[in-house]
């Protein structure tokens, strides 16, 4: 999982309140704490795995303490690190993070600190032999040892705890959707997209890695080399020979795996290829007669699909969904009800082969359990109570709280069909409950409500809970011109992306969207706060992530921004660099990757604008944009190293990043009177007694336990969909990263530089590049470039692509 890019829940349930917090648990005298940061979504989750904890002999010493902080939020542990009194003791991490922890040094070795714990764990979930040996894959680091680092050693760092992958998802119902992928022409996904019934964000390398890794078994199964067929070919990507200490690539030309690697790169330009060709190759007149351009698909839309910004590529995908344009996506199961929202989702599937030789094999999507290294001193009677408490939260009976409240699916087999059956009487009591509401306004079941509702309402309860209004992230249209407004979203995109209910007149609605504003992107307006005349400058470096964007280096600031215990400590990334959402959250007062916090933002924006439209004037909205400017000001002069912008730049470039909250804002208030209160009108056309909102509110109850069902039974799937199934989730063995602390480039060299990179589809236009082969020739050339540029780098700064014990 990459840093901060996947769409995942974040604080929900506890209000704007000051992170490190304690919400639970108070400390007693004599007693000692383990501290557990919680997620707004993981509250009733730990809160029973406490109460279960709280029944063993440990619970009388060693008590529990909850700190408030959004899943990354607990884990961006700046240079001070692991001691700190508001860092837990027991992490939540992706996969990603247990190499990046284990290379610094900030977990136990799990399995020698609580000896036979994964043991422990894999009794109490039922885990079957097979599970049990997948728990200990992913948990897994390779390193070498530090004294002989020819030897290898491998150790175990953390426990997986879940299941969670990429899922096909569909607008068709299950069966209808089921019959169009058992035909031979639709069973691939290079087939529903050439077919124009499919469009994805494969260069999101999270998403595009199993088409490389299901490329790369074919290539192994086939191959008479025994070096091929018996080597991990994704840990070849980027890694360390043996003997010679050389770091290579498979990629790189001379490479002993480079056939291998061009071969794999070829199925995956083949999936890229046919909306490259539409979108820049064909004319506008050719481009009609394509199976897009036939359903209304513009080459813009194209273009904006295969764009590295993978959110904006998304919303694009599910407007296109939503628009029946197209038929289906792959998403992360963490995205499901979204997806059901947003995009008019109706079915979920395991993901399909990616042609007709080629499987997809996903990397094992899980989150685990790593134990913060500063226990390693810890007494025995410590180490029997944080082993009581892993186990309390491995019971079923906290999995179910934690499914309810954010769909997290248990990793085992029988913990997914102990807790499908113990859904299912609930479920029952809720289809009869949502059926009597049905009758009650005289339809005649709860489908046929849906599907009134979904004709008179669903439009409206979208914008009533409208979500940000232009590109939040990043724009580089003009580099060297950070705030000019080519880099914006102008307002006439950002009212496209707005929808007319029916029931708001079209002299109504063109009032709210007369009032939309041009935005500016995150990075554009924190390279413009900081005085740099390029964007590209805006990066920094975090231990092993160098140059990345979404940080702001040290050698942009003066040093009072990197000190420990400064305003801007819950910013620092590795004691050499700010986190760019971060520092948004220090002007804006929200971060971009916290959903709740968004939220907040655009009611409390909202409320201001109810405000001023009462008393006739533009009193808070113009307090809010002063508040921010002072914010960016503040934050320029004590912080920057360059000039401070004029007072006018900074107030545009803050202005337009507000209006991104601001314009959601605008149209959830054009439209709460009509939500809340027109009447959701009976069959017979009378006025019920329910309103839009309180219609809503029951049917969207209903469908997010539907969706938990769907989850479920998509992920327990043992049945192929030739055979009347939904398809068998695959993955790959080990985790994509495959324990090298240097793979963090990787993701953006496929999204940001190759696949996601329009201006290099510009550039393969202007070569002339139209045939399969010339598209998939000049991609590897890209790749091949990057990672040899990576090699020699990480070569000649002497460092591992292995964690060293």
């Amino acid at each position: 999982m990459k840093k901060n890019k996947l769409i995942l829940p974040a604080v929900g349930l506890f209000g704007v309140a000051v992170a490190g917090t304690a919400i639970a648990c108070s400390k007693r005298d004599g007693s000692e704490e383990i501290v557990v940061a919680v997620d707004g979504v993981q509250k009733k989750f730990y809160e029973k795995a406490i109460e279960l904890y709280n029944k063993t002999p440990s619970a009388k010493k060693f008590k529990i303490k909850m700190i408030e902080k959004d899943v990354f939020g607990a884990i961006d542990i700046n240079i001070q690190g692991i001691t700190d009194k508001i860092v837990a003791d027991i992490f939540y991490m992706p996969a990603d993070r247990v190499t990046d922890f284990t290379q610094r040094k900030n977990l136990v070795q799990i399995e020698d600190f609580l000896p036979g714990i994964l043991d422990d764990i894999a009794k109490e979930i039922g885990a079957s032999e097979k599970e049990k040996e997948a728990m200990r894959y992913f948990g897994t680091i390779k390193g070498r040892s530090k004294a002989n680092p020819e030897k290898q050693v491998t150790k175990l760092m953390a426990i997986r705890h879940n299941t969670e992958g990429l899922i096909l998802a569909s607008t068709k119902e299950e069966s209808e959707a089921r019959s169009e992928l058992q035909n031979t022409s639709y069973d691939t996904l290079i087939e529903l997209v050439k077919a124009g019934k499919a469009l994805f964000r494969f260069q999101d390398f999270w998403f595009g890695n199993g088409i490389l890794a299901g490329a790369f078994e074919k290539i192994k199964s086939e191959s008479t080399d025994a070096k091929i067929k018996n080597a991990n070919l994704m840990e070849k990507i980027i890694y360390t020979k043996y003997g010679d200490a050389r770091v290579s690539s498979g990629f790189q030309a001379g490479n002993e795996y480079h056939e291998a690697f061009k071969k794999a790169t070829k199925v995956m330009s083949d999936l890229f290829f046919p909306i490259y060709e539409a979108a820049y190759v064909k004319t506008e007149a050719e481009f009609k007669d394509t199976v897009w351009g036939k359903k209304g698909i513009s080459q813009g839309d194209l273009k904006a699909i295969l764009d590295k910004n993978v959110g904006d590529a998304q919303n694009r995908i599910f407007q296109l969904m939503k628009d029946k344009k197209i038929d289906y996506t792959v998403i992360g199961s963490w995205d499901s009800q979204n997806s059901e929202k947003s995009a008019g989702v109706r079915s979920f599937f395991n993901v399909v082969k990616t042609d007709e030789k080629n499987e997809y094999l996903q990397g094992p999507g899980s989150w685990a359990y790593g134990i913060n290294a500063r226990n390693n001193g810890a007494k025995p009677e410590r180490r029997t109570a944080l082993r009581e408490f892993l186990k309390a939260i491995f019971k079923a009976e906290s999995y179910k709280e934690y499914f309810l409240s954010d769909s997290k699916i248990p990793f085992t087999n029988k913990f997914q069909t102990d807790l499908a059956n113990d859904l299912r009487n609930e479920n029952d009591n809720a289809a009869r409950e949502v059926n009597n509401f049905a009758k009650e306004l005289k339809f005649e079941n709860y489908t046929e409500l849906y599907n009134a509702a979904k004709k008179e309402i669903n439009d409206i309860s979208e914008l009533a809970k409208q979500g940000p209004i232009g590109n939040d992230w990043s724009s580089d249209k003009d580099k060297t011109k950070p705030s000019d407004a080519v880099n914006e979203t102008t307002k006439e995109d950002n009212v496209k992306s707005l929808k007319r209910p029916s029931v708001v007149s079209e002299t109504e609605f063109k009032k709210t969207t007369d009032k939309i504003q041009a935005t500016l992107p995150l990075r554009n307006v924190v390279a413009t706060i900081l005085g740099l005349n390029n964007l590209d400058n805006l990066k920094g470096t975090s231990g092993t992530n160098k140059d990345q964007p979404w940080l702001v280096g040290q050698e942009l600031l003066k040093p009072e921004a990197i000190k420990t215990d400064g305003e801007l400590k819950d910013a620092i990334q590795g004691g050499t660099a700010l986190h760019v959402r971060k520092v948004q959250k220090f002007i804006f007062g929200v971060d971009g990757d916290d959903q709740k916090g968004k939220e907040d933002l655009i009611e409390k924006l909202k409320n201001d604008v109810l405000e001023d439209q009462k008393n006739g004037n533009s009193s808070k909205i113009s307090q809010a944009y002063d508040e921010v400017f002072k914010k960016a000001k503040d934050f320029a002069t004590k912080y920057s190293k360059n000039t401070v912008p004029s007072d006018d730049i900074l107030k545009n470039v803050t202005k337009k990043h507000l209006d991104i909250f601001l314009n959601a804002a605008i149209v959830r208030a054009s439209i709460s009177s009509i939500f809340e209160n027109t009447k959701f009108k009976n069959k017979d056309n009378t006025d019920s007694k329910y309103s839009f909102k309180e219609v809503d509110a029951k049917i969207s109850e209903f469908e997010g336990k539907s969706t938990f069902n769907k989850l479920l039974k998509v992920f327990s799937s043992t049945k192929e969909i030739k055979d009347g199934g939904i398809g068998i989730f695959k993955t790959q063995a080990t985790r994509p990263d495959n324990s090298n602390p240097q793979f963090g480039p990787v993701w953006g060299y496929f999204n940001d530089s190759t696949f996601g990179n329009n201006q290099k589809y510009k550039e393969f236009k202007a070569k002339g590049i139209k045939t399969e082969k010339e598209f998939a020739d000049e991609i590897f050339k890209t790749l091949q470039k990057l990672f040899a540029d990576v090699s020699s780098t990480l070569q000649r700064g002497n460092s591992a692509t292995y964690v060293e014990f």
